[in-house]
């Protein structure tokens, strides 16, 4: 199942799609775990920015694996982060 099409917004906690749709809610469970919501705030921003990353992610491999002289950026450390990332996003993996 493919994920609600961004770009994703940010409402007092909720986060809508592009179709006006509710994604999630962000919520703090205690006063203490939430600096005057401060973290709730940066949760709901993180999550909102997701499918633009995941779109940047996928972007940077695919021009890296059509350009044969950017083939040896594949062997770098975060290369296997950047697959990992995305089949996280993708498949949960």
């Amino acid at each position: 199942m493919k994920h609600t099409p961004g770009p994703w917004m940010i409402e007092k906690g909720h986060i809508y799609g592009a179709n006006g749709h509710s994604i999630c809610q962000v919520h703090c469970f205690t006063p203490m775990e939430c600096d005057r919501h401060t973290e709730e705030k940066a949760n709901a921003r993180l999550i909102a920015a997701a499918p633009d990353m995941l779109a940047s992610l996928k972007e940077v491999r695919f021009i890296i694996n059509s350009d044969p002289t950017l083939h040896h950026l594949r062997s770098e450390p975060w290369w296997s982060h950047l697959g990992k990332a995305i089949a996280k996003a993708e498949r949960g993996e």
